[in-house]
């Protein structure tokens, strides 16, 4: 099955192949255009004896980087991770600085408010005159 994606010039191709002897569907999204793309339509056009001898044929084997990718894939698309995925790609190093300066920041924070506890409690804790 083939099903247009929202970026320009991508199509999504689904596959019926074979995984640990079971059936899956792989979804890969390719350019239009390309081979893999004709491919697609071709299986889905086929029709009569071409559409019999297509589903007699030995379903290719998926291996498992391959099924890693396509489920990883899937996943990006239900949780709609795409877009921030894109955006950490696309800051580099920033994120990590951000956090190195929020752990500063917040150690910071942290011996001001021990100092100046400790400032305070010598005043509460010295000893009186009698």
């Amino acid at each position: 099955a083939l099903a247009a994606m929202p970026r320009a010039g991508l199509v999504r191709v689904t596959e019926q192949r074979n995984f640990a002897g079971k059936t899956v569907e792989v979804a890969r999204t390719v350019k239009a255009g390309s081979k893999a793309h004709a491919a697609a339509e071709k299986r889905k056009a086929a029709t009569g004896v071409d559409a019999v001898l297509g589903a007699l044929e030995k379903k290719q084997k998926v291996t498992v980087t391959e099924k890693s990718r396509a489920d990883w894939e899937t996943h990006k698309e239900k949780a709609d991770l795409t877009e921030e995925l894109e955006k950490h790609k696309r800051s580099g190093g920033a994120y990590l600085a951000q956090q190195d300066f929020l752990k500063r920041t917040e150690l910071r924070q942290w011996e001001k408010g021990k100092s100046t506890a400790a400032q305070a409690a010598p005043a509460a804790t010295a000893p009186r005159a009698r």
